[in-house]
């Protein structure tokens, strides 16, 4: 059986019965018993789907004046091209430098195309990226372990799978490592969460 309701002014609304149910039970739709309206999947700021991607691969780079994937990487495809997309990542380091300060920056992008630029140096002595680290100033060794927070919100503005990535770099003579501890192990786990949120 099938149940129309008229709209007010054109067009119509049709609520169609299943064929059978589980049993044979009867199924019972609650509706507000309260002023207001039914809330619709794509109203603006609904969240359409979650999407989280993990790496435990470890990465290690000396590299200041290029970035380095770090392999944490996360695929979503938009239901509507008007969607957003709120990014989460959470990265797992470990810097080390010889000296007062240890330091490293990510870039995320969204397939080729970078959406987020870390703080960077520019003189020849101090190249690399600082997002993240430790100075202290007075020491001749520093270890920093830590994990990298990011949040982005994005508009592809595509309903195709799109894929997400994070690759970082050091800063001014210092190493960095990815899903590392020091020496090496254990490995952590770092994680991307993609959102689709409605426009």
């Amino acid at each position: 059986m099938t149940v129309k309701l008229n709209c007010s002014s054109s067009g119509s609304v049709a609520l169609a019965a299943p064929a059978s149910t589980a049993l044979g039970a009867d199924v019972v739709l609650n509706l507000p018993s309260h002023a207001g309206s039914l809330d619709r999947l794509e109203r603006a700021g609904n969240i359409l789907q979650v999407v989280n991607a993990e790496t435990t691969t470890g990465v290690t780079t000396t590299d200041e004046n290029n970035y380095t994937d770090t392999t944490l990487t996360g695929t979503i495809t938009p239901t509507f091209a008007s969607s957003k997309v709120l990014i989460l990542v959470d990265q797992a380091y470990y810097s080390f430098h010889a000296g007062s300060y240890a330091y490293h920056g990510l870039e995320v992008f969204r397939g080729s195309q970078v959406i987020y630029v870390p703080n960077e140096g520019g003189a020849p002595s101090t190249v690399g990226a600082y997002d993240f680290g430790f100075g202290s100033g007075s020491v001749t060794q520093t270890v920093l372990y830590g994990r990298a927070s990011i949040t982005l919100l994005d508009s592809p503005n595509t309903t195709s799978a799109v894929t997400y990535k994070t690759m970082g770099r050091p800063y001014g003579n210092s190493s960095v490592s990815y899903q590392l501890a020091g020496g090496g192990a254990p490995r952590n786990k770092s994680t991307i969460t993609l959102m689709e949120v409605a426009a």
